[in-house]
């Protein structure tokens, strides 16, 4: 298991910086660095949304609501 509790998942998250790439995520190593990046922006529990796929890249606070 990567994360001991849904609380360190979270501290991780918001260690990362408002706009992050796969290699921003240094908790974990190789492709694992990507599945966090996707699984933050398709999360519900995250307000991340991805902004490119090459290089793979999410921005936080940037969800696309129905304002």
């Amino acid at each position: 298991m990567v994360f001991d509790s849904r609380t360190d998942l979270r501290a991780t998250y918001d260690a990362l910086p408002d706009r992050f790439a796969a290699s921003d995520v240094t908790r974990v190593s190789g492709s694992r660095r990507h599945l966090l990046v996707r699984f933050f922006a398709e999360s519900s529990d995250f307000d991340c949304t991805m902004v490119s796929e090459n290089p793979l890249c999410a921005a936080k606070g940037a969800s696309t609501g129905d304002d």
